[in-house]
């Protein structure tokens, strides 16, 4: 399975983990997800997490699988370095990309 990720110009992505293990593992719905990098905000913010936003200070997640299929990710947490969401529901864990 292949993961990527298009980020803004000034954004990178260092890893994706799975945010319980930190291992890196296939991307899963209703996964909880960590991605480590630099750039991604200038500030940090928490969602509530009975109410998780699609954009979170400034920062979003698409994910799009080999199907063509793009769903946007509900986040947890942003940081510069850090971002934490939920891979959506309704996306085909094995064509993941």
């Amino acid at each position: 399975m292949v993961q990527s990720f298009i980020v803004g110009a000034a954004a990178t992505v260092n890893s994706v983990v799975n945010a319980a293990s930190y291992l890196v593992t296939a991307l899963a719905p209703d996964a909880y997800t960590a991605v480590f990098g630099t750039n991604f905000s200038g500030t940090s913010a928490q969602a509530n997490p009975s109410m998780l936003p699609a954009m979170l200070a400034g920062a979003a997640i698409n994910i799009t699988d080999s199907h063509g299929l793009t769903l946007t990710s509900p986040l947890y947490y942003v940081s510069p370095t850090q971002i934490n969401f939920v891979v959506p529901q309704g996306s085909r864990p094995e064509t993941l990309c």
